[in-house]
């Protein structure tokens, strides 16, 4: 089992402020763009470091979603007014979760159940570049030969987009004219994060969010 973490419950709003143990902040909700997703297959990394490249088991139908950040503004609590990235959502539909579960490739699933997690525990993609990423299975494909060269080509523009404490990018992989990569900054910056998929009245997957462990309530 996994707690929920109260974040998720803000995952909608477009601006709230909140209490945490680290201090007052704002939760502002920003909108980057639609990502493609050809397959409908997303995998969730660290684009730049640590490629991990199997999908999630959930998929959802082909098409275009919007990528939105919930950025945590700190007024105090020894944050003096740092802007952090809390939480990377990727939106499939207008409806709102009744339930979240854990997004698990088919290997983590294996390992969840061998672990025996408990509450609290969770099972997530590592970051040692800082950064991490939504993408078609497609993509994460097309970057396990071309890594190299897709890093040269966008180090510049990742580092231009950059705004106060952190950044983000979206970008074409495969060509053409949607987008079909997205990357930003990573909370504070490396670990392991987990990401949460949230379930509609159906059970369908609305909405993907990658929780980066800012703030603890």
């Amino acid at each position: 089992m996994f707690k929920e973490g109260m974040l998720l419950n803000y995952t909608y709003e477009e601006e709230v402020r909140l209490i945490s143990k680290q201090g007052d902040f704002m939760l502002v909700r920003q909108y980057l763009g639609d990502l493609n997703l050809p397959t409908g297959h997303i995998v969730a990394n660290d684009p730049l470091s640590n490629f991990e490249t199997e999908p999630f088991i959930l998929t959802v139908s082909p098409g275009n979603y919007p990528v939105y950040l919930s950025v945590a503004h700190f007024s105090d609590g020894g944050k003096n007014g740092d802007s952090i990235v809390a939480q990377a959502i990727l939106q499939f539909s207008t409806k709102k979760p009744v339930m979240w579960e854990m997004a698990l490739s088919a290997g983590e699933q294996a390992e969840a159940e061998f672990a025996n997690l408990e509450e609290g525990d969770y099972i997530g993609y590592v970051v040692d570049s800082g950064t991490g990423g939504f993408m078609d299975k497609s993509v994460s494909k097309r970057l396990e030969t071309t890594i190299e060269q897709f890093y040269s080509q966008i180090q510049g523009e990742f580092i231009e987009a950059y705004l106060p404490n952190y950044s983000y990018l979206m970008t074409s992989v495969l060509g053409g004219d949607c987008e079909d990569f997205v990357c930003f900054t990573s909370g504070f910056g490396d670990g392991c994060y987990p990401s949460y998929f949230g379930l509609d009245e159906e059970g369908n997957p609305c909405v993907l969010v990658t929780d980066f462990c800012v703030v603890d309530f």
